[in-house]
């Protein structure tokens, strides 16, 4: 599993968490979540602003979001469109597997995710997962 790297120094982590349960798999959320922060880090450069939120919508979608979005280079509508398409990647290093893999995690937990980004602005992902009354709804 890929590690999530030191933030330098000049990057700031905000954290914004409510209190709630979802019953997921936590092995394999973590891998999503520190896939997306090391993302984020990446994208930053050394410095910039990391927010990580999360929060629970009741009524008729009972789901938790959690959002991680940064200040980094952001993405053009040309990659966006590719970002998780198998073994596409702009990174020197890399296999371009990681957020294909995101996808199907999170799929697996009846999900879904989003992507926004602009050039030189950042990038916002927001992970939707359904609040489950037990295990066997995951």
């Amino acid at each position: 599993m890929r590690r999530i790297p030191a933030p330098p120094s000049a990057v700031s982590i905000n954290l914004e968490l409510e209190d709630g349960e979802i019953w997921v798999d936590p092995e394999k959320i973590v891998r999503v979540l520190v896939n997306f922060i090391a993302n984020s880090i990446d994208a930053m450069a050394g410095e910039g602003t990391l927010r990580i939120a999360s929060m629970f919508q009741q009524g008729a979608d009972n789901v938790c979001q959690i959002q991680i979005s940064d200040t980094g280079a952001g993405m053009d509508e040309e990659t966006l469109k590719k970002i998780c398409q198998p073994f596409f990647t702009r990174k020197s290093k890399g296999t371009g597997l990681g957020l294909a893999i995101c996808r199907k995690i999170i799929e697996a937990h009846k999900g879904r995710f989003t992507i926004k980004s602009k050039p030189q602005e950042g990038t916002t992902v927001v992970i939707t997962l359904p609040v489950a009354s037990s295990c066997q709804e995951c």
